[in-house]
């Protein structure tokens, strides 16, 4: 009799072997599907590839063992994993009835008596009279032989000969088999494997009810461990912290991890029922919550975000980096490392921060092993790779023999070092207002007011009520400082103090009234701001130095952005000298800025000090001395001479020092593919230098000097065809970025410039066609970077160069809201961790991956996570 062979469900296997069970064939009595041969067996040999066994077509001469997917020929030789051995014992054992077979009978054995199976060995005659089935003998078709299952399953390590005959040979003396079937269904290893098999295939009807438990359960924890992470985003991206002093369930502030996830518990059933199993069993569940799964979190976050960054960063195949130091709120030297690189997939320019480091010593040597050990930890090969260099202009970054960018270069001499340009501007401003005694003057003045009123409660509360009082429809200011090492802050402290000037005024006489007549100290300091304020000298110094400020604090921003190039900044810097040049040298400037100054004093209802005219001192001539010094007596002129001229002048004079155009070898080169140089060879090929391209080919050496120049005259020449498809922005810079709408109509106006008004308009609308990085998108976007390679790679290479080293500063901005006062005992990879997450929030993160991240942090994590 043949034993029904139904489908399997409810069974966990291998996906390669469930799928050749699944597939089904037509055949004659009871049997579905072709089984697959799971290795190669002994005496038959059986397709490896699954598919063609299947698709073949059962006919009279088929092969008898394709018609039973439970042949044992199929797996006596093979190691069985737990799922196959779960679905052979569902199969059952193979029991053909002669009618089954192709031939309608069991093959004949010519060489004994007894010469074929008998079908009625299948059953089992018992004491009582009664049959029953012997579940445990399966015949094989294929090999006319017939196999113990249970012993087959479970005993085929044992290499003994009367055990082997039943479990990979296969029983086929036909003479005495009655005989010898029923002495092996009585041997003890045959009992222990069939209670074995019993066993296992009662317990069988439990095991898809686990298998689906667990699987509800890995989905539930997964859907927690999302939700976590969009609350750890969220603190993160907004610097807040996670922990509170007391956690306890008990606690009304539990701190900001635990009270928002008990605000989104309630609509979230995954998150309630988490809550509810932790409070109710304790340590006895895996908790997801716990102070250390949220520095694991953190971790995974940062590790998932750190692997998008260096995947961009390998396609791309080049990189430049800036690297700066400073102390955090536990005087700590933390280093920050961003690396510049253009996407691959985009074209867009990025600045991301690949690490912060903290470096007890800031040498030289020590910042190098320290890059070095980042470079080794994120797997990029910086010296074939990195073409460019940032940093401040201090002796242990900048050094010409010892500092970190010469051994940089010991090692890779195309990483171009290029001195941050918001420094070397920064220097320019820190020196212009040193420029003489007004300028010091002044500027000390408006730190030593700054101190007077903004450190008092009560003045500044009194400040801001007479803000109210003469500025109604204004927005409220605060006093700035000067003294920090914030760019622009020279700017910002003056302008507060000009557009609020009558409130401070009356702040100052109303804290005389109050305080004056009882603190001598408190008076006296008042006297003296009221007597400098009150003064020409105050009014004229500032707007000279307003004038000056509207030329480089556009510029310090600009400088400050991401998406600017080399070549941009240079000729807006150089834009920025003809500016300061013209202040300089135009007779109208100063009239100008008097006619401003007194501007302001009529408008005011304050009586101003009027500069004082000096006595001439006598110097006694010598007896052969004939001419006389023609000393100057009008004091408008000698302030002209005195503090206009000499603030100009350190101004263009720090711009020309610091602000050299040959500083880099390879600007000459660059300058190339400007897209006025490139409308000048298109027109003119011969215009083009015959040494242009050597410095920047013999820097980069995967640049060929030959294929660049014949690569660069094809482009100007179809440049006018190409240049259809180029659309620039109306701006370069977003007003983010600016923070003012109109602070770079202040660079190009005519306020700061002596431009007329036709040049003025040709160089507001050219502004963005300078910048490389719209050529480079132009080759990007449309496909060209494998018609033009060396071109392509050239002007890649331009656009990667870093401008300055403002993320860094930025980075460390981020730090300082992360790690305060109150979080000063954060550990280095959990504040590392945040401070990533918090700079790159512009990545998009893969949730499913962050958990797979997340779940390897520990054994616990994988049962609970991972199928």
């Amino acid at each position: 009799m043949f034993t029904d062979i139904n489908e399997v469900d409810q069974v966990s296997v291998d996906n390669s072997f469930e799928n050749v069970l699944s597939s089904s064939v037509s055949t004659q009595a009871s049997t579905h599907d072709i089984s697959p041969g799971i290795n190669e067996v002994d005496q038959v040999s059986v397709d490896n590839s699954f598919d063609n066994v299947l698709s073949s077509s059962v006919s009279a001469e088929t092969s008898p063992g394709n018609l039973f997917k439970n042949d044992p020929v199929h797996f006596i030789n093979s190691k069985l994993t737990p799922e196959e051995i779960n679905l052979i014992i569902q199969l059952g054992p193979c029991q053909p009835c002669s009618d089954d077979l192709p031939q309608k009978h069991f093959p004949f054995d010519k060489t004994s008596r007894h010469g074929h199976f008998n079908e009625q060995w299948y059953s089992r005659l018992l004491p009582d009279g009664s049959r029953v089935i012997r579940d445990w003998l399966s015949y094989s078709p294929t090999l006319d032989t017939v196999f113990c299952l249970p012993c087959m399953l479970f005993t085929g390590h044992n290499k003994h000969k009367a055990v082997t005959t039943w479990t990979k040979v296969g029983y086929s003396t036909w003479q005495n088999g009655r005989q010898n079937i029923m002495l092996h269904e009585i041997s003890n290893i045959h009992v222990n494997a069939s209670i074995t098999l019993k066993t296992k295939k009662n317990s069988m009807p439990i095991i898809p009810a686990l298998e689906s438990s667990r699987k509800t359960n890995v989905a539930l924890n997964r859907q927690i461990v999302f939700e976590l992470i969009d609350i750890t985003l969220y603190l993160a991206r907004h610097n807040l912290s996670f922990r509170g002093h007391r956690e306890g369930w008990e606690e009304k502030n539990k701190g900001n991890f635990k009270d928002i996830l008990l605000l989104m518990a309630p609509n979230s059933y995954a998150l309630s029922s988490h809550i509810n199993s932790i409070k109710s069993q304790g340590k006895h569940v895996c908790s997801f919550i716990s102070w250390e799964r949220q520095n694991q979190l953190i971790s995974s976050i940062s590790e998932f975000i750190g692997s998008t960054i260096r995947s961009d960063i390998k396609r791309s195949r080049m990189f430049s980096i800036s690297i700066d130091s400073t102390f955090d709120a536990a005087r700590k030297e933390q280093v920050s490392f961003i690396i510049r690189y253009v996407s691959h997939s985009s074209g867009n320019i990025f600045e991301r921060l690949l690490a912060l480091k903290e470096s007890p010593v800031t040498t030289g040597e020590s910042l190098f092993n320290l890059f070095e050990l980042v470079m080794d930890r994120e797997g990029l090969d910086w010296k074939n790779e990195l073409v460019g260099q940032s940093y401040d202009g201090a002796s242990n970054m900048s050094g010409e023999y010892k500092g970190l960018q010469a051994r940089i270069n010991v090692e890779n001499n195309s990483a171009i070092f290029v001195w941050c340009h918001a420094h070397r501007l920064n220097l320019v401003m820190a020196n212009a207002v040193s420029s003489s005694l007004d300028a010091v003057d002044l500027f000390g003045n408006l730190e030593s007011i700054y101190s007077f009123i903004w450190c008092s409660k009560k003045r500044a509360a009194l400040f801001r009520e007479f803000q109210d009082k003469h500025y109604p429809n204004m927005q409220k200011k605060s006093m700035k400082r000067v003294a920090t090492t914030r760019w622009g802050s020279h700017d910002a402290a003056l302008e507060t103090v000009l557009q609020k000037f009558d409130a401070i005024l009356e702040t100052l006489e109303e804290t005389r009234k109050n305080e004056g007549s009882g603190d001598v100290k408190v008076g006296s300091t008042i006297a003296g701001f009221m007597k400098y304020f009150l003064s020409y000298r105050f009014v004229l110094t500032a707007y000279t130095f307003k004038k000056i400020f509207t030329v480089l604090s556009p510029l310090s921003k600009i400088m400050q952005s991401v998406d600017i190039d080399l070549l941009t900044v240079t000729n807006i810097v150089e834009t920025s000298k003809h500016d300061l040049n013209f202040l300089r040298d135009d007779d109208n400037t100063f009239d100008n800025l008097y006619e401003q100054a007194q501007s302001f004093i009529d408008k005011s209802d304050y009586e101003f000090e009027v500069l004082k005219t000096t006595r001439i001192k006598k110097v006694p001539r010598k007896h052969d001395e004939k001419c006389t010094d023609e000393r100057i007596q009008d004091p408008i002129q000698l302030f002209k001479i005195n503090t206009v001229l000499p603030a100009l002048d350190h101004v263009n004079n720090e711009m020309n020092k610091r602000f050299n155009p040959d500083h880099i070898g390879i600007l000459k080169d660059i300058s190339l593919f400007s897209l006025k140089r490139i409308e000048e060879i298109m027109k003119k090929p011969i215009l083009l230098p015959i040494d242009s391209f050597v410095k920047l080919c013999n820097t980069y050496k995967i640049l060929d000097i030959n294929c660049l120049r014949t690569e660069y005259l094809q482009f100007t020449s179809r440049f006018p065809e190409i240049k259809k498809t180029l659309v620039l922005p109306a701006k370069l810079h977003t007003e983010t970025e600016l923070n003012k709408s109109d602070d770079e109509e202040f660079l190009f106006s005519d306020a700061s410039s002596g431009m007329d008004d036709n040049d003025n308009k040709t160089l507001k609308e050219n502004k963005n066609s300078k910048s490389l990085i719209y050529i480079f998108n132009l080759l990007h976007s449309t496909g060209l970077d494998s018609v033009f390679p060396h071109l392509y790679s050239a002007i890649k290479i331009a656009v990667t160069l870093p401008v300055s080293s403002c993320s860094t500063e930025r980075s460390f901005s981020k730090m300082k809201l992360v790690k305060t006062r109150l979080r000063s005992s954060t550990s280095e990879d959990r504040l590392e961790g945040l401070v990533k997450i918090s700079c790159e929030n512009d990545i998009v993160i893969d949730k499913d991956l962050v958990v797979d991240i997340f779940a390897q942090k520990s054994s616990v994590l994988i049962k609970s996570l991972i199928l």
